[in-house]
């Protein structure tokens, strides 16, 4: 109705009449009618992703501390020094010493039930269907399949990229323990006292 300009009077344009026209009026009310239909379709088919939103709404790194809290366990190793029969301190005969080490052990159970649940969201999201019709409308959920699935690995990478790390490090405390105990018991113990204990200290070990 704004398009052309009036015949009539050469001003102005034809929009209150078409606005006041009864046919135009429930052509309007049918569209209307439409979009408020589409628009609530959209809406239910936003909410099928709305489950998955913890993956982008909470803090990674906040969540993932709050886990290791509770799924790190702390392992005292106790031992006794070995005493060596007349050997003395002080003038004094000297005590057997205990040493405590503190050993940081992880709950593998635990981790295996978080990467199983993410593997599992990761299925799921994979399975969802990414084109919808909706009257006229279709959309395609490719992209959102694709960018939730990137935030359920970045989650997972999580748990196994520290087991990783942690593996690793364990690796190399073994790795550098036998060359350092291999190093200790190829002495000779008839060198000296400190030698001998040297090597008794790699045994207890």
């Amino acid at each position: 109705g704004g398009v052309f300009k009036r015949l009539d009077s050469g001003e102005g344009s034809y929009r209150m009449e078409l606005q006041s026209d009864p046919d135009v009026s429930i052509l309007l009310a049918k569209i209307n009618n439409h979009l408020h239909v589409i628009e609530g379709k959209t809406n239910r088919y936003r909410r099928h992703f709305s489950k998955y939103e913890y993956l982008w709404v909470s803090d990674l790194n906040d969540h993932f501390r709050e886990f290791l809290a509770s799924a790190i366990k702390n392992e005292e190793i106790r031992a006794e020094v070995a005493v060596v029969e007349g050997e003395e301190e002080d003038g004094e005969k000297a005590k057997p010493a205990q040493i405590v080490e503190v050993r940081k052990i992880l709950d593998l159970a635990m981790f295996d039930l978080k990467i199983k649940q993410y593997l599992n969201t990761q299925s799921e999201i994979e399975g969802l269907k990414h084109l919808h019709d909706m009257n006229f409308l279709r959309i395609n959920g490719q992209p959102i399949k694709q960018a939730m699935g990137t935030w359920v690995t970045k989650w997972m990478y999580l748990y196994t990229g520290y087991i990783q790390t942690y593996i690793s490090g364990q690796l190399n405390e073994i790795h550098e323990f036998q060359h350092k105990a291999n190093h200790g018991l190829d002495s000779d113990p008839r060198e000296s006292k400190a030698t001998f204990m040297n090597i008794m200290a790699h045994i207890r070990d």
